[in-house]
């Protein structure tokens, strides 16, 4: 069985799901790829045709689907003593509301509303809220089974500018998040009950908005955190900050008891968001905004059962802000746009030599991505234009575009299930059919 296949396999098993799923961020596999085949490579005027859409609070948090089900995060109310967060169930076929578990949650941050996606493992699903709540839901009772307040619990001090924004990983028995506080970096808790498995050492003393990914490395799992390295902002009239000798801000840690394997301390940025990809034979690439660029860092077994790091390349050729990019043979293609650069959408190979970019037309901004059926599906995250794209490192190739999405800041993660292709802006979530008609 292929090595992907292979993986694809086993977490599909780990979850409780079928490969048809979209059961947590990313996908099955967590980097963005499907399974799917039959999808149109063309549209008709208009776009694909729309199967359903429902109003929802602003927000950038994806959806996970399973079987006939979707499941969401939604948010309802900002300010000190206002706010409730609510994971909803819909029926995937007409996007009826099936049932919402909500709990209380008041407080006010940049940029509003919901920030991850579920993870569906059987009958339970776990959601993370921006303010640090963690909640286990029983979806045949409707009810939450367990709740953590992981910000406040593990020391947070000032609640992070952008909120909490952690996309849950299940492992096995495991949920695992970062938490980023001086008492812990990651946590892993039991799924069935909520109780802490284990804790690592703190990760640092600024908070980042990276989840918990997989890398495999000589046939085992190893965890991949990323946190924030110092800020680089100047402020108006005042000099660069000074900064420090670089401290380690990647890391590689031990599934089953959190122990820290390797530290990597060559790529640094300010706020990542982007979670690094595993490139396979234990190389990934990890990537940010902020002028930060990309590293492709390959991790080996050394002696006495530690592990060696070794940084293949450092490029700022590519520099996804929000999504990470996704491996197609040889070449990386990321939307790399950020508050400062607008690069679009980005074809880079593994040698770290820039294919082409498209620059500001079209710019692509922090819009979602995903790849199936051999095509690329992307968002602009500024226009909402929605485009299907058939992936060439000679040049850009636009097979399909329509304008899908109405308002800016459309940067939530897509999800595809059965040709059907979840997708969100600040006011909605639209079901729109990719299949063959």
């Amino acid at each position: 069985m292929p090595r992907k296949l292979a993986v694809l396999a086993l977490l599909a098993t780990v979850l409780g799901v079928t490969a048809a799923d979209w059961p947590q961020f990313m996908g099955p596999t967590r980097n963005g790829r499907s399974t799917e085949t039959g999808l149109a490579r063309a549209w008709p005027d208009g776009g694909p045709p729309e199967v359903w859409k429902m109003d929802m609070g602003k927000g950038f948090g994806g959806a996970a689907i399973v079987g006939d089900k979707v499941y969401i995060q939604d948010r309802e109310g900002e300010g000190k003593d206002v706010g409730t967060d609510s994971l909803l169930c819909l029926d995937f076929a007409t996007g009826k509301e099936l049932w919402r578990v909500s709990y209380d949650a008041p407080g006010k941050f940049g940029f509003g509303g919901s920030r991850t996606v579920p993870a569906v493992s059987g009958n339970r699903v776990f959601s993370c809220g921006p303010l640090g709540h963690l909640i286990c839901v029983d979806t045949e009772k409707q009810t939450i089974v367990w709740k953590h307040q992981v910000w406040q619990d593990f020391g947070g001090g000032r609640r992070p500018m952008w909120a909490f924004a952690q996309n849950p990983l299940v492992m096995g028995e495991l949920v695992i998040i970062q938490t980023q506080t001086p008492k812990a970096g990651v946590v892993a808790f039991d799924g069935a009950t909520g109780k802490v498995r284990w804790q690592s050492e703190s990760l640092g003393d600024r908070y980042g908005y990276v989840s918990p990914s997989l890398l495999q490395v000589a046939g085992k799992q190893q965890l991949i955190a990323v946190a924030a390295g110092p800020s680089t902002r100047r402020r108006r009239g005042q000099p660069a900050p000074k900064l420090g000798p670089p401290t380690p801000k990647v890391f590689g840690l031990d599934p089953a008891t959190g122990r820290i394997l390797w530290r990597y301390t060559g790529w640094q940025c300010m706020t990542p968001a982007v979670v690094p990809i595993d490139l396979g034979d234990g190389k990934f690439v990890v990537t940010g905004g902020y002028n930060s660029g990309a590293a492709i860092l390959q991790v080996t077994p050394a002696a006495d059962g530690a592990f060696k790091t070794t940084e293949l390349l450092r490029t700022k050729a590519l520099g996804s802000h929000v999504h990470p990019p996704i491996l197609i043979g040889e070449h990386l293609y990321g939307n790399s746009s950020d508050n400062g650069r607008k690069d679009g959408m980005v074809c880079m190979g593994l040698d770290g030599k820039l294919a082409w970019k498209t620059g500001k037309e079209p710019i692509f901004d922090k819009g979602g991505l995903l790849l199936a059926d051999g095509m690329l599906i992307s968002v602009d995250g500024t226009k909402g234009i929605l485009r299907l794209i058939d992936p060439n490192p000679e040049k850009l190739t636009v097979l399909a575009e329509a304008k899908v999405l109405n308002t800016p800041q459309c940067w939530a993660p897509l999800a595809l299930a059965n040709g059907r292709l979840l997708l969100r802006d600040q006011k909605q979530l639209k079901c729109l059919d990719l299949r063959k008609q």
